[in-house]
């Protein structure tokens, strides 16, 4: 079963922010490292000469929100 999560209006805005598509944020979202961080997960996945960092969370119901979305250089 495909999970299809729900894009809030912050996660967009940070995507158009770091010009990251729909796509890339599902495959870290799908295949990332999750981690928890403050009361969230985290899914991280890295790429040669950055990163790209998922913020969601899941809700009673079972569905799954895209909270926020970070893209940074890794050192």
């Amino acid at each position: 079963m495909i999970v299809e999560p729900f894009f809030t209006n912050r996660s967009i805005e940070k995507m158009e922010q770091y010009h990251l598509t729909e796509n890339q944020v599902m495959d870290v979202f799908r295949n990332g490292y999750v981690d928890d961080w403050e009361g969230m997960k985290v899914s991280t996945k890295k790429y040669f000469g950055y990163e790209i960092r998922v913020f969601w969370n899941r809700t009673k119901k079972g569905k799954y929100n895209i909270i926020s979305v970070l893209k940074r250089k890794r050192r």
